[in-house]
């Protein structure tokens, strides 16, 4: 009991913990007029690395541990620390190039070392990849879902012709079909979260509260986690406004990942969901608004009720009803 008492410490140390003290060196970013679009960057990878920190330190047997894939993880996540303060003093320009190097050869190198990694530590520490033909039907039900709430709305009102003339469906076909290979090149943030949230403390909360119960409150965490970004990167001038739309994100979307997740115990498969859910935006518009124009509270009103009643359901599934050893 203590050594979990000890290993959830450091987690949250880890994963909530240096967000919320980022916060001081974004708002002297914020004040000088720089951007803090790295911060977000960094910030995806602390909740994995609260975990393998945990892990690395707490775990008695030392010999399950894919220490290759972990380590190179952990210096990654010091990286794009490291390149935070770093852009104090330089351009957006180089600094946009720095993360996206980051993410990129950091995905590639971590990713190989991943696959070097014995198969019995991999699956040992939740790592494996598994039940593909369940998760790709989930990953087609969450597209269907995706782009059903994107685009009813606009064939009721009889928008959708302007929005293929302003963006042609060839443009969105063909973003569509770099969206895969691209995910080798950029999984290191969403695993980052991934890992960390659907792999530990999920499940954590989830075994003291119940699964339902457990999954929500997990999604009301999940967007508080989400406040130094909303206060200084997202939203300055409606962060508090945007926060509540946060969690309703989180909360919808948590309980689909969380299904997903139950239904297929398939890391990978979420951490590919995150992917699409922050990348296919791109597939809808060229224009892409950071903040959602979620700036009002009757807008957050409007994102709740759709977002609930898409998702919520989703609790009365046979994987919610279950008594899971979690």
């Amino acid at each position: 009991m203590k050594l979990e008492k000890k290993q959830l410490l450091i987690f949250l140390i880890v994963a909530f913990g240096i967000p919320y003290l980022m916060m001081i060196p974004m708002s002297m970013i914020q004040k000088a007029g720089k951007d803090t679009t790295v911060f977000g960057l960094a910030q995806m990878f602390y909740p994995a690395s609260g975990l393998i920190l945990a892990k690395l330190i707490c775990e008695k047997d030392k010999s399950l541990l894919p220490k290759r894939f972990f380590i190179s993880f952990l210096i990654l996540n010091l990286i794009a620390l490291i390149w935070c303060f770093a852009s104090f003093s330089m351009s957006y320009e180089i600094m946009i190039l720095g993360q996206n190097n980051i993410v990129v050869f950091g995905s590639i190198i971590v990713g190989i070392l991943y696959l070097t990694e014995k198969k019995e530590k991999r699956i040992f520490h939740g790592l494996k990849s598994k039940n593909w033909k369940m998760s790709i039907a989930v990953m087609l039900l969450f597209l269907v879902i995706y782009f059903a709430k994107a685009f009813v709305p606009s064939i009721i009102s009889g928008e959708i012709i302007e929005m293929f003339e302003v963006y042609p469906l060839s443009q969105r076909i063909s973003f569509m079909m770099i969206l895969i290979p691209n995910f080798v090149l950029t999984f290191a943030p969403f695993f980052g979260e991934e890992y960390g949230w659907r792999c530990y403390f999920q499940p954590l909360i989830q075994k003291k509260y119940g699964l339902i119960k457990g999954v929500l409150i997990f999604g009301v965490l999940w967007g508080l986690w989400h406040l130094p970004l909303n206060l200084f990167y997202y939203a300055p001038t409606t962060g508090f406004i945007h926060l509540l739309g946060q969690i309703v994100t989180c909360m919808s979307l948590g309980v689909f990942f969380a299904f997903a997740y139950m239904k297929t115990n398939n890391l990978w498969l979420i951490v590919l969901l995150h992917y699409f859910n922050n990348n296919l935006i791109m597939v809808l518009s060229q224009n892409v608004s950071i903040a959602n124009q979620v700036a009002t509270f009757e807008m957050v009103g409007v994102h709740a009720i759709i977002s609930f009643s898409i998702f919520l359901p989703f609790l009365f599934s046979k994987v919610f009803r279950k008594k899971i050893d979690i």
